[in-house]
């Protein structure tokens, strides 16, 4: 399994093919199953679906491994988890990635959580290697991706009054769903990113072929 992650560039790209950063595979699943915890129950079936308490004390546990990351963590009003870090040039659009670590019903302990994990060790790898990145990032998670993409409307301003009235796979009703995770559904505008103030600029790729690896481009 393996991860590859592509930087934004505004001319052209340096690849450190020599060098290349190596994630830390152990980090990773350690978190995947420290995290499988939350919302699992008596027979190890994992249930952590959004705005359950599974779900209120995995993103708990998650921000706080982002807050020692450095990426000092914020909930909008559409209860997505949104990390920063500064780049060279603050001038320019912050790039964002990241997935979400909600469940369907007995999901799996991957789906979802193995991309939030790998967008948070890219930050760890950065960090460990002293690199810093032209642009600004922004590791996000979303909040209540499976029960509808409600993190992902909220921040591209489809989340209507209609929808926040909907009843969630928790029993609570989104509105009160996104209060429970630290949103405001009473500012659920306030979410949205207006059209050419950040990108989702770059994807990572993981995939049983690849070796751990993260394959970073930068400015010159």
């Amino acid at each position: 399994m393996g991860l590859s992650a592509f930087g934004w560039l505004d001319s052209h790209a340096v690849s450190f093919s020599q060098s290349l950063p190596k994630v830390n595979r152990k980090r990773i699943e350690d978190r995947i199953q420290a995290l499988a915890k939350y919302g699992q129950d008596e027979n190890g079936h994992g249930y952590r679906v959004a705005y359950t308490q599974g779900d209120i004390e995995g993103r708990k546990w998650l921000m706080d491994l982002m807050e020692k990351a450095g990426l000092n963590p914020r909930i909008d009003a559409g209860g997505n988890i949104i990390g920063s870090r500064n780049g060279k040039n603050p001038n320019l659009k912050p790039i964002g990635f990241g997935s979400h670590i909600d469940m369907v019903p007995d999901g799996g302990n991957y789906d979802g959580t193995l991309g939030s994990l790998s967008a948070l060790e890219v930050i760890e790898i950065l960090n460990e290697n002293k690199i810093i990145t032209e642009h600004p990032l922004e590791v996000i998670v979303f909040g209540n991706e499976e029960g509808g993409l409600i993190g992902s409307k909220a921040m591209v301003g489809k989340l209507t009054q209609e929808g926040l009235q909907q009843v969630s796979q928790s029993g609570l009703v989104m509105g009160e769903g996104i209060r429970a995770i630290g949103g405001n559904p009473e500012e659920i505008g306030s979410a949205k990113r207006k059209k050419g103030t950040f990108m989702l600029g770059w994807n990572y790729i993981l995939n049983k072929e690849e070796s751990w690896k993260v394959k970073i481009y930068k400015s010159g």
